[in-house]
């Protein structure tokens, strides 16, 4: 029996720490592929691979700088680049490999535009596609939203400094999503702050202020403030 092959893409400070999850994985024997164009993040990952305890069901590591290395079937992906780069890599994965399980990081993509070109690419090779947003599978939100089951009007109240509102209120929105089992929701970004900020990845926007939502079953409230409180 064929080991199962996984793949990443992208081994930045995200996609090192998946490799590092998929690592352990204890089901069946697997072989991981790791894939960035440049050596640094490459190194990265490798070293922290090798922090990780030995795992007998790993067969073999392999660290690539270009995808058209990797070839063939993959059973699960993770595309962890940056947002600006996740649809050329999706391009160029599905162009040269068969995957059957993939994974994305958000923000997905910089654009609507890009965003539905990714929608074709996925329906056109069938490839069952997730985006991370782990918070619905913590235990304890899990046992949340049981007893919250019968409640129908679910409210969420986010707030804090500096916590990448722009980046990371997809996390909470979806968590909301979750617990209310509602997707049918209005954003209101009325009371955003006016201005835009840099964020601290170059190339990419923050925002500060109050981000709102009114559902079906209840709203939610996201704020970051400009200074950490």
């Amino acid at each position: 029996m064929k080991p199962n092959r996984f793949l990443i893409i992208g081994a930045g400070q995200l996609g090192s720490r998946h490799l590092q999850a998929l690592v352990k994985y204890d089901r069946t024997d697997f072989e991981i592929a790791v894939v960035d164009p440049s050596s640094a993040s490459l190194s990265l990952a490798r070293q922290r691979m090798e922090e990780m305890p030995n795992n007998p069901l790993m067969r073999n590591a392999s660290f690539h700088e270009s995808v058209g290395l990797v070839k063939g079937s993959v059973d699960f992906a993770v595309i962890a680049t940056n947002a600006n780069h996740r649809l050329k890599a999706l391009e160029q994965l599905l162009a040269v490999a068969d995957v059957k399980h993939l994974l994305l990081e958000k923000v997905l993509f910089p654009s609507s535009n890009e965003l539905d070109k990714a929608a074709v690419l996925i329906e056109k090779y069938g490839v069952d596609t997730w985006v991370n947003c782990p918070r619905r599978m913590y235990a304890l939100y899990a046992q949340l939203q049981a007893h919250l089951h019968n409640d129908r009007n679910i409210c969420l109240e986010v707030r804090g400094g500096q916590w990448g509102l722009a980046c990371n209120a997809i996390h909470f929105i979806d968590l909301w999503a979750f617990l209310s089992q509602s997707v049918d929701y209005r954003i209101d970004t009325g009371a955003l702050d006016v201005d835009v900020l840099e964020s601290k990845r170059a190339g990419y926007k923050e925002l500060t202020g109050t981000l709102r939502g009114v559902g079906d079953k209840g709203f939610f409230s996201l704020t970051c403030d400009r200074e950490i409180l």
